[in-house]
């Protein structure tokens, strides 16, 4: 295998990368923009509205007349724009105005020179069209009469444009909102591209696969929130959906990274605890068995055994039993009579119908059953799983089924967890590795080194929690997608 150190270090960099980045920080980046909008919107809409006139007033040239000082015309407009913003100037103004100062008209006003031209347009904003008329009005003739210190004056400047009633120049709620919204995206896509630097999680499948050197098997959905809450199986509640179409395209690639090695027990195991191992060996189990093959499936998840509970088993009895001698294997085994497929108007969600196990299935063994398999719970749990898997007696009795069976199928511990899916390898011919997208960068590198030390024949891994549109191509091959008449034809 080789070495993981350069694979940790591959950061996105073509189009496609980038656009993976999108879409999974898409919540962010649309989010922000229309929250700093709306957000914008509503302080700009709640601000007290101002008003703007102004008059433009024509400058003499004449009237720069300072001694010793060469003629510019940009530097006169300039003074002469100084000057019509000085505070004698908003003094004389401030008196013309009753209850203006200074310093406010200071604050809400501006001389500023038209360029190429000898015009100065001069502003003033106040809560109401007519005041801001009047200040600007008043602007202009105080302007029109006065005469700054050293005989820089800035009268003879007539007036071209009168004050008109002044025009609303704040709060503009629309413009804000959308200048509040382009800085949104621009804050979220900086803030989509901080995390994914951060993130330690691995997104991209390819990474995974050069970091754990082993081919890709199948890539499988997150089961449907109505399953996932009622612990059913999308093997038998949905048989022809998208999601069971990729167990059986699992099931197939098996076979295939199978043909050689000929191995006939098959651990499942994952890094850690809830990435779908479980639920994807007996869904595994079940296509399997549907094709024909004598299928055994057994619990070996000593810490946290769920196979019980997902095929509706009764029954304590299990494989720790057998190995202590307390049962017998036979006793043990419960035949699993998987239920027909239903038809397609009848399969919304689920087919309601429950595995048949049991003594049912011993007394006649006649149901209505399309397969079947053996379950081998995992039984009374020890006190120390660890010590109990590494007895001799495991082994003997995974190579009884291995002698019974055509494919053992072992639910194993999460790797990283504990020590007990290591102490496997030794008792199996072979192991898939269930990883979910979003496993954690120090955990596939530290799962890639344990499987390097592992004792079995990795045949692949499996991709768990991918969209819809990973999952399945959607060729057709789906009942549901063809009128009921249609398929009996075919």
């Amino acid at each position: 295998m080789n070495s993981t150190t350069d694979t940790f270090t591959n950061r996105p960099t073509s189009a496609a990368d980038y656009v993976a980045i999108f879409r999974r920080r898409k919540w962010v980046i649309i989010s922000l923009p229309v929250m700093a909008a709306v957000i914008t919107y509503i302080l700009s809409a709640t601000q007290s509205p101002v008003y703007q006139s102004s008059a433009a007033v024509s400058i003499d040239p004449a009237t720069f007349s300072l001694p010793n000082v060469p003629y510019d015309p940009t530097t006169y407009i300039a003074t002469q724009a100084r000057v019509a913003h000085s505070t004698e100037l908003a003094r004389r103004v401030a008196k013309r105005i009753p209850g203006e100062t200074p310093g406010e008209f200071l604050a809400n006003s501006s001389a500023e020179p038209q360029t190429g031209t000898y015009i100065l347009q001069l502003k003033a904003s106040a809560d109401t069209p007519d005041r801001a008329r009047r200040l600007a009005d008043a602007y202009a003739r105080e302007f029109q009469l006065y005469k700054a210190p050293g005989k820089q004056s800035a009268s003879k400047a007539p007036i071209l444009d009168p004050a008109g009633a002044g025009a609303k120049i704040r709060p503009r709620p629309k413009r804000n909102a959308i200048l509040g919204g382009l800085l949104g995206l621009v804050l979220g896509v900086g803030l989509a591209f901080l995390a994914e630097a951060l993130d330690r999680r691995v997104q991209s499948e390819d990474e995974i696969e050069r970091a754990l050197a082993v081919p890709l098997l199948g890539r499988l959905r997150r089961p449907d929130r109505a399953l996932e809450t009622a612990n059913r199986l999308v093997m038998v509640a949905a048989p022809s959906s998208p999601s069971a179409e990729a167990f059986r395209k699992l099931r197939t690639s098996v076979e295939f990274v199978n043909f050689d090695q000929h191995a006939r027990t098959i651990m499942v195991t994952s890094a850690g605890p809830r990435e779908g191992k479980s639920t994807t060996v007996a869904n595994l189990a079940i296509a399997f068995a549907r094709v024909g093959r004598r299928v055994a499936l057994v619990d070996l998840d000593l810490r946290w055994p769920s196979l019980q509970s997902l095929f509706r088993v009764r029954g304590a009895d299990g494989i720790t039993d057998v190995v202590i001698g307390r049962v017998s294997l036979d006793d043990a085994l419960q035949p699993v009579a998987l239920p027909a497929p239903a038809p397609a108007a009848a399969e919304d969600g689920a087919n309601g119908r429950a595995f048949t196990t049991g003594a049912s299935v011993r007394s006649n063994g006649r149901t209505d059953a399309e397969g079947m398999l053996h379950l081998l719970p995992c039984g009374t749990i020890p006190p120390a799983a660890d010590e109990f898997l590494e007895r001799s007696r495991v082994a003997g009795v995974i190579d009884q089924l291995s002698s019974r069976f055509d494919l053992v199928l072992i639910d194993a511990p999460p790797l990283l967890a504990v020590g007990d899916a290591m102490t496997l390898t030794t008792k199996v011919d072979a192991v898939v590795v269930v990883t979910p997208v979003g496993i954690d960068r120090h955990h596939l590198h530290e799962l890639a080194r344990q499987l390097q030390t592992a004792r079995a024949e990795i045949l692949g891994f499996v991709l768990t929690g991918v969209t819809h549109a990973d999952s399945s191509y959607g060729y057709g091959y789906d009942p549901q997608a063809f009128p009921a008449e249609r398929r009996e034809r075919v």
